[in-house]
Formats: C-alpha cells, sequence, structure tokens
C-alpha cells in the first residue's frame, strides 16, 4: 500500500505476511501522530492502546510513514494508524493499483479478477489517481486560470503600451536622432539608448510591481499551496519574463532610429 501510493517508510518496518491474525497486534503510524504522541523521540517499538473492534488492546508501532494529505493538497496532514487486515478484517475494500498501462483499461482487468474471486461482491467507484487530485483542485484550477489570463492580458496590454510610447518617441526625436548620428554616433549605440530607456520603465514599473505583488500576496494565500506567497523564485522569474517582453516590444522602434538617416531628418 504504501509503495503504490509512493508513502516512504521513515523509521521502523512495513507490514509483513508475519502479522497475521494469531501474532501480536502491530501498527504503523504517520509523522503527525508520531509528533503527537512522542515529540522527537522514536516511537518505534512503543505501544499505543486502541479501542477498536475488540476493545482496548495495546498495538506496538512498529514504523511510521511519511505524512499524506488526503483531503487535497491544500489541507494539513491529520494523525494516522494503519492497522493489518489479517489482524482486523473489515468488510468493505478499497483496491489501489500503479500501473504504467492505461489505468481504465487495468481497471477492466482488476474488475474481472475480482469478479472471478467473488461474483456477488460488488467492484464499483473505479477511478484515476489523476481523476481524485483533479477533483480535489478543480476549484483553484479554474481561479488560477482566470488570474493568468488577466496575467497574459495585462502582458501583452503593457508591451503593446511600450512599443507604442517608444515607436512615438522615435518619431518625436527624429532630429535629435538624427543630429547624434551626424556628429558620430553610431546606429547600435542610438539602438542601444533607445532599449536602455525602455529598461528604465521596466525597472520602475518591475519595483512597483514587486511591492505591490507583496502588500497583496494575503489574497492570494488561499489559493497557494506548496509555495509562499513571496516565493523569490517567482518574483524573480516575473521579473525576467517582464524584462524579456520589454526587450522584445523596443526591439522595433529601436531598430527603426538606428536607420534614421540624417540627411532627410535634418530637413524636416
Amino acid at each position: 500500500y504504501f509503495g503504490t501510493l509512493g508513502l516512504s517508510i521513515i523509521a521502523g518496518r512495513e507490514f509483513t505476511d508475519r502479522d497475521a491474525a494469531d501474532a501480536p497486534r502491530v501498527v504503523i503510524i504517520n509523522q503527525r501522530l508520531a509528533r503527537n504522541a512522542w515529540g522527537t523521540e522514536n516511537p518505534v517499538g512503543r505501544n499505543l492502546v486502541l479501542d477498536y473492534q475488540r476493545g482496548p488492546y495495546p498495538y506496538e508501532v512498529i514504523g511510521v510513514v511519511r505524512d499524506a494529505r488526503y483531503d487535497g493538497p491544500r489541507s494539513e496532514p491529520v494523525p494516522e494508524i494503519f492497522i493489518p487486515h489479517p489482524q482486523n478484517p473489515y468488510l468493505v475494500m478499497n483496491v489501489i493499483a500503479r500501473t504504467k498501462l492505461d489505468p481504465l483499461v487495468v481497471a477492466q482487468t482488476a474488475h474481472g479478477y475480482a469478479r472471478r474471486v467473488d461474483p456477488d461482491q460488488p467492484v464499483h467507484s473505479m477511478t484515476t489517481m489523476d481523476e481524485l487530485f483533479g477533483d480535489a483542485v478543480q476549484q483553484d484550477r479554474f481561479a488560477m486560470l482566470l488570474i493568468a489570463l488577466f496575467a497574459v492580458a495585462g502582458l501583452i496590454t503593457a508591451a503593446a503600451g511600450i512599443y507604442a510610447l517608444l515607436a512615438y518617441t522615435v518619431v518625436q526625436r527624429r532630429r535629435e536622432i538624427a543630429l547624434r548620428m551626424a556628429l558620430g554616433a553610431s546606429p547600435r549605440r542610438v539602438a542601444r539608448s533607445i532599449v536602455m530607456e525602455s529598461l528604465v520603465l521596466a525597472a520602475v514599473g518591475g519595483t512597483i510591481g514587486i511591492v505591490g505583488a507583496a502588500a497583496s500576496s494575503r489574497f492570494v494565500r488561499t489559493l497557494l499551496f506548496g509555495v509562499a506567497p513571496q516565493d523569490p523564485v517567482t518574483l524573480v522569474s516575473a521579473v525576467a519574463v517582464l524584462l524579456v517582453v520589454v526587450l522584445a516590444a523596443s526591439w522595433l522602434p529601436a531598430r527603426r532610429a538606428a536607420w534614421i538617416d540624417p540627411g532627410l531628418a535634418m530637413k524636416i
């Protein structure tokens, strides 16, 4: 079970065939329960008294398994106890299969095996882990999709605005640019100056954006899991994307400025 779900045993051992009905009662607990009950001490070999099916009875802790979030990725792990089925048989069973093949094909095969074992037992509610995870984060995905769409729209609008502003600036400064080129400024230097002006705008906008993101991070905290609202990698990546967009938007105006004919511009 633990290997199928990818839950590693971090202390002790897993269940084996030796943990049969006539063997001493044993359990495996998760990290949360281990911390709650024994703090930083090793719980392996300790006893837990459980009132389960047969009344209060001591169970030996033989292992500790990594915590899992069963109620979705944003949920907190809860204390859990795992009991070997031969020692406490239970009527309803959930079977988990891990495969590299099509899960639906494997599900039909498993259904056939179960019917051959006992045709009277109902086999139902077959689903994949991707479907379970998708249901758990469906609302979060929709919210993040909307945010991403607004972000892309804002990025495109910003790129169009930078391009329009620089293109207009180049037209207005044709005399100045032509004069600089007549005095010896190379086309590359002129283009570089236009790009640098756009980068200054990007630096100011990026600074304002980072400050605004830090101030509004509490509003998106409920939509995040596994990452902090002020994650430095995310902020740096956003600034890098902004710089790339600014460079792309300023390339054509800078190229036009570099190819201005000084003789024609001075006649305007």
